[in-house]
């Protein structure tokens, strides 16, 4: 019963997301199918899988109760209704009649020259440079607390590398806010290495193509430091989106080709990251490192990022109180002379593992974005945030589409696309720093390039002032 229930959902949804995203061909990959596809593996199937197998799951799962379970399916299917009708409703404010033609006209549409020319992209190239610095600096600060190096050179204790590999992320100096910064800065790098792939297809010049291989490495670099997997997935996976919005359509061949790829760095990098070059006796146990990684995949995709979904209904307001505003912006908390709190993934983490919690291992609990809803602000989360984040996504896939086809336009539609916390955070929707810092610095480049683009023009008038 539930399995046709969750069926004729799927199937209403898809038309949805048909309406909303211009289509769901895969050879034609949008923020909005992008977001469908997401959903879909990590959410839908993984939240009627602990439906049905909740007895064999049960251990995923912080003592959460089969109604819980059945509530939570129930808020799943309701969100694959209100995401894209959400989305449905910026087309129609925007007045936008078709997305497919939109999106169709934006694909074919050859790439284009930046406002500021040149300027734009000098100004471009120092920043790659400004990023790629960055990412050495990061190496500096981290010293022999860098989880690659050490793992590189044998360390085999993985306690202590995710140890390290948590304090990559929010201890590198005395200040969270400078060492998000930082990260952050040196996660512009991928944006970068977009900007220079755009760049050397459009002119074919060798310096574009020096340019993209050395802030590539960069890029490579500052996605596998860590020993994390999916950043480098999801770098590789933004160039197949990049493709896509390049041309406008891509072959089956090339979808095949990056699938392939994907898997196999997937399975090289589990295999580097877990150990199993040290010990190669491993192999010849029935192939268990193969074992291990397609479970290891199953879980992360099909389980592994739903669960904690149903974790939160069990624990808020039951455990724990909501949140409501409490999480958002610490600065703004302290300005306010309001209580800040941690946000709900490291309060749920302090449950589903407190061990890890304790000694400093267990990082942040993440889910999809009607978790946090959830945690924060109960039935009412529950009831706008799938519409409201859909209308969201819209309203930036729009803007993008009708903008010019520019090498910098390019690379934010396919980082943005990427980071869109769909999967991770609600807090993202209604108070969107990243977002914004993100627009700052573009804004900040383009000031930059207009500044220059005056200077250029003056000294080409005044040339006896040089």
């Amino acid at each position: 019963m539930y399995l046709i229930v969750s069926i004729i959902i799927l199937i209403i949804s898809f038309y949805l997301f048909k309406k909303a995203a211009g289509t769901l061909d895969i050879r034609q990959i949008n923020m909005c199918s992008f977001v469908f596809y997401m959903m879909f593996f990590f959410v839908f199937v993984g939240s009627i899988r602990l439906l049905y197998y909740y007895n064999d799951l049960f251990y995923y799962l912080y003592d959460t109760k089969e109604d819980t379970i059945f509530f939570g399916w129930l808020v799943v299917m309701y969100t694959f209704l209100m995401l894209p009708a959400g989305m449905i409703l910026a087309q129609k404010i925007f007045k936008i009649k078709s997305m497919k033609f939109l999106l169709n006209k934006y694909g074919y549409t050859k790439i284009q020259e930046d406002q500021f020319g040149k300027y734009i992209k000098h100004v471009l190239f120092l920043f790659s440079l400004v990023s790629g610095i960055t990412v050495i600096y990061i190496f500096y600060l981290l010293g022999s607390y860098n989880p690659l190096l050490n793992l590189m050179s044998g360390v085999t204790d993985y306690t202590l590398l995710y140890q390290q590999r948590k304090t990559t992320s929010s201890n590198l100096l005395d200040s969270r806010f400078l060492s998000n910064m930082v990260t952050q800065i040196a996660s512009y790098s991928a944006v970068m290495f977009y900007v220079a792939y755009v760049y050397w297809r459009k002119t074919n010049k060798i310096s574009d193509q020096l340019w993209f291989i050395g802030i590539g490495f960069f890029a490579i670099l500052n996605a596998v430091y860590s020993i994390a997997k999916g950043p480098i997935i999801y770098l590789i996976l933004g160039f197949f989106l990049l493709h896509v919005m390049i041309k406008g359509k891509i072959k089956i061949s090339h979808i095949v080709y990056i699938v392939f790829i994907s898997l196999f760095l997937t399975i090289l990098l589990f295999i580097f990251f877990q150990g199993y070059l040290r010990d190669p006796e491993q192999y010849y146990e029935s192939y268990a490192v193969f074992e291990v990684l397609y479970r290891s995949i199953e879980e992360r995709v099909f389980v592994g990022q739903v669960v904690n979904y149903f974790n939160v209904l069990e624990i808020f307001p039951y455990l724990q109180p909501y949140l409501w505003l409490s999480t958002t912006g610490q600065i703004i908390h302290d300005i306010a002379g309001l209580t800040y709190f941690e946000d709900y993934g490291v309060i749920l983490m302090s449950y589903v593992d407190p061990l890890g919690y304790e000694i400093g291992t267990a990082g942040h609990a993440t889910t999809f974005f009607m978790g946090e809803a959830w945690a924060n602000f109960g039935f009412l989360g529950i009831l706008i945030a799938p519409f409201y984040v859909g209308f969201f996504i819209q309203t930036i896939n729009i803007f993008f589409l009708k903008a010019p086809k520019t090498p910098i336009y390019l690379a934010s539609y396919v980082y943005i696309t990427l980071n869109i916390p769909i999967l991770t955070a609600f807090k993202g929707f209604y108070y969107p720093a990243w977002l914004f810092q993100y627009f700052v610095l573009i804004s900040v480049l383009f000031i930059m390039a207009y500044i220059l683009n005056g200077s250029g023009v003056k000294n080409e008038n005044n040339p006896s002032s040089s």
